[in-house]
């Protein structure tokens, strides 16, 4: 019984530790299908829709910062559910949906602004920082 008990708590063990999967994003699949990108600023508890922009990317920034978004890994991380703050790419689809993009979370909403998705992601904060400072400085 103590042997199975034993093997039972190391599996669980290993699939509480081993299951984490990592998120890139597709560059051929982006580009095809945004509209707009902006650098915006979001201070908790302010909603995405109250966000200030920094800066509207150009048709050429934004193949650019797309290529820069897919060689960054995301991971998704155990815990809390992250406050989505600071500096946040929000990227405007062609179907009329938009996301945000943020060094700690994802969110993705309907054209009518409702969230229809969330993702626990996060990256690298020196990785997401040096891919916004390369706009808005």
């Amino acid at each position: 019984m103590k042997k199975i008990f034993n093997l039972i708590f190391i599996v669980l063990i290993f699939l509480l530790t081993g299951c984490r999967s990592d998120y890139n994003y597709d560059f051929n699949k982006l580009v095809n299908n945004v509209e707009k990108i902006e650098i915006i600023e979001l201070n908790y508890p302010q909603s995405e829709n109250e966000a200030t922009i920094l800066y509207t990317l150009d048709s050429e920034e934004n193949n650019e910062i797309l290529s820069d978004l897919s060689k960054i890994k995301f991971e998704y991380p155990f815990g809390d559910p992250p406050t989505m703050d600071g500096y946040s790419i929000r990227i405007f689809y062609k179907n009329q949906e938009y996301e945000v993009i943020a060094q700690r979370g994802t969110k993705r909403y309907s054209k009518e602004g409702k969230e229809i998705a969330w993702y626990k992601r996060q990256c690298s904060k020196e990785d997401f920082d040096n891919l916004i400072s390369k706009y808005i400085n």
